[in-house]
């Protein structure tokens, strides 16, 4: 799941903390000893939680028409991606599972709403 500019939002700081989520996805999918990967996940879901929040720290300063539907998929992801957390920690995660979602939220949301939310926030400069 490479970076590539398909990805690029328009706003040089969402893209630039995009770029480093990828890595970090990249480094969890690659195969390994189990506690190398299950400190990528727990770094993954640290910086997520970041990332979330400097997202919504935007969406407060800048009038986003979907900032609540934004948030709602933001508090949707940060439990799924801490019951992943909690069942890596555990040895019970469901690997599939893992990578469909980590696939489906870089589909989803970062090329749809990120990519709202910069064209927002442009528009208000």
């Amino acid at each position: 799941m490479p970076w590539s500019d398909s990805h690029r939002t328009g706003h040089a700081e969402i893209d630039r903390q995009h770029r480093v989520l990828f890595a970090m996805i990249e480094d969890l999918l690659r195969p390994g000893e189990w506690e190398r990967r299950n400190a990528a996940v727990l770094e993954l879901v640290s910086y997520v939680v970041q990332h979330f929040a400097y997202e919504e720290s935007l969406m407060q300063a800048h009038p986003v028409a979907d900032a609540a539907e934004h948030r709602r998929e933001h508090a949707s992801l940060t439990t799924t991606a801490t019951a992943l957390r909690d069942a890596h920690a555990c040895g019970d995660v469901d690997e599939a599972l893992l990578q469909r979602f980590l696939r489906e939220w870089l589909r989803h949301h970062i090329d749809a709403r990120d990519r709202t939310l910069a064209a927002a926030i442009a528009a208000n400069q």
